[in-house]
Parts: C-alpha cells; sequence; structure tokens
C-alpha cells in the first residue's frame, strides 16, 4: 500500500505541476492544508475517496489513472493536452461550435489527400 501511495502522490505532483499549480494552489483548491498535500506527493498521506474524485475532475483524468497509473484505453484522448480538453469543456457553445468546424475541416482535407494517393 505504501508504494501505491507513493506512486499515486508523484501522478498528483505531475499533474499538479503540469497545470502550473502551486502545492498551496493545489491545496487551497482541495481545502486541505500545504503540508497534508506535500505528503500527499510524497506517498506518506493519502486523499479522501472525495478528494480523489476532486483531484480526478480538476485535473480531468480517470481515477484509475489516479490510483493505478492506467491511461484511458482510447488512445487518441491521449493526443489532446490538458489545456484542451478543458477548454472543451469549459468553452461557449460558439467556442464547442468553432472546434467542431475545425475538425470537420482537417478530416474533410485528411480524406482528400487520402483518396489523391
Amino acid at each position: 500500500m505504501e508504494n501505491l501511495n507513493k506512486l499515486m502522490g508523484e501522478r498528483i505532483a505531475k499533474l499538479r505541476k503540469e497545470n502550473h499549480m502551486t502545492q498551496a494552489m493545489l491545496a487551497e483548491k482541495l481545502n486541505i492544508s500545504v503540508r497534508h498535500c506535500s505528503a500527499i506527493e510524497c506517498g506518506n498521506a493519502r486523499l479522501s475517496i472525495e478528494k480523489l474524485i476532486e483531484v480526478a475532475d480538476l485535473f480531468h483524468v480517470t481515477l484509475d489513472y489516479l490510483i493505478l497509473g492506467r491511461r484511458s484505453s482510447n488512445k487518441y484522448i491521449d493526443l489532446f493536452p490538458n489545456s484542451l480538453i478543458h477548454s472543451l469543456q469549459s468553452g461557449t457553445d460558439a467556442e464547442l461550435d468553432l472546434f467542431k468546424q475545425y475538425i470537420q475541416m482537417f478530416h474533410k482535407i485528411y480524406s482528400s489527400k487520402k483518396e489523391s494517393k
């Protein structure tokens, strides 16, 4: 269990750093102390399931990834940076429509290149 806590803490630290957050910022979002946040990242403490869900939602990952390090079986999701996933989840309808148009345009261009070969 100690190794599991250490690996889970390392994943949380990695996600925090990828999202340009300090331990103080993460601790504030989770309503825990900075000391507890540090202990979690070092593997010396663990979060409740409720807090793990908050972390998963905050960083747009699954509990499976946080706890066991398993990535989604959809390999294409990993191609998108977390910032894009977050933008899509919090975007306005107009922004989402624009993104859909971009994807459709990309598909048309890709399909036409593939057909011309």
